[in-house]
């Protein structure tokens, strides 16, 4: 969530690119940190040899699904940023 706001801070008024970049770097982040918590999870608490390869190969499926739908939400949220800014007289400085 930082470095999806961090890289949204940086434009007055982000467009799709930009919510787009800072859609696919948080979730990437979040698959690294969950899919390295899982592999330690598996190996250290449960005692299932399972390698860290096969731990992200696992991850696919999920993968797919978050990367689709975090295209389909960067072309929506220009618009709601919009009208939340403009409904709340929001402005940045």
């Amino acid at each position: 969530a930082w470095l999806a706001g961090f890289i949204l801070e940086k434009r007055k008024n982000p467009g799709f690119g930009r919510f787009l970049l800072a859609a696919i770097a948080g979730t990437t982040v979040m698959y690294v940190i969950g899919t390295t918590y899982t592999y330690l999870a598996l190996n250290v608490w449960l005692n299932a040899p399972i390698s860290y390869q096969t731990t992200w190969f696992f991850m696919i499926w999920f993968m797919v699904k978050d990367y689709a739908l975090t295209i389909l939400l960067a072309m929506l949220a220009p618009k709601i940023y919009r009208s939340v800014s403009k409904a709340t007289s929001f402005r940045k400085q």
